[in-house]
């Protein structure tokens, strides 16, 4: 097998990591004079996105960083003035109208995307609905979630179902709230929105 060849190799050039001073390696100066700004969205993977990009500024860049907490549309509104420098995640479907403004604008650019393949629905467990011991194989399409919704029985209100919404305050809850007033499911289901995303 070759790939035993390559273990001394591997050793040895960790070992030489190792033993590298840390001051060796140095930041580039930033070209930036004041820290570069990131929108501080409210949830667990912007968090992320935004603290690795931060690191790289920091280490790489040699840049100072800062994130500003907030929801989108504040956020976006600090961007379009100058406020921010960079978010890393944004839902656009949410924030269509905010987002088609900046950008006619020529107040935002977009640099890259995080999620390519990342989609926004009403979902329910594939196994309520497939195979031998589905409990719901005629659910199809929102209009068939009332004679459903003991599936989704709302523990504070059992004779609803519970939908899950979005958190308080996000442009998807906004949506949904809407879609379940317009669907008419709001007499079979209660609007449940989660303190966390």
């Amino acid at each position: 097998m070759r790939w035993f060849r390559l273990i001394p190799a591997v050793l040895t050039a960790a070992l030489l990591m190792t033993l590298t001073p840390v001051g060796a390696v140095q930041a580039a100066e930033c070209e930036v004079s004041r820290p570069v700004k990131f929108a501080g969205l409210d949830w667990q993977s912007n968090a992320f996105h935004v603290e690795v990009a931060r690191f790289i500024m920091e280490k790489g860049y040699g840049c100072s960083t800062d994130s500003i907490p907030g929801s989108t549309i504040p956020l976006l509104q600090g961007m379009a003035r100058g406020d921010l420098d960079v978010t890393m995640e944004l839902w656009r479907d949410n924030v269509e109208e905010a987002w088609a403004k900046i950008r006619k604008a020529n107040q935002a650019e977009i640099l890259g995307v995080n999620f390519p393949d990342a989609i926004q629905g009403w979902f329910v467990p594939r196994y309520l609905v497939e195979g031998s011991g589905a409990k719901a194989p005629g659910l199809k399409a929102v209009s068939d979630l009332p004679k459903y919704k003991q599936l989704f029985r709302d523990p504070e209100e059992p004779s609803k179902g519970r939908f899950y919404n979005c958190i308080l305050g996000w442009g998807c809850e906004v949506i949904n709230t809407n879609k379940l007033k317009g669907y008419g499911l709001l007499s079979d289901y209660t609007n449940f929105r989660p303190g966390t995303g």
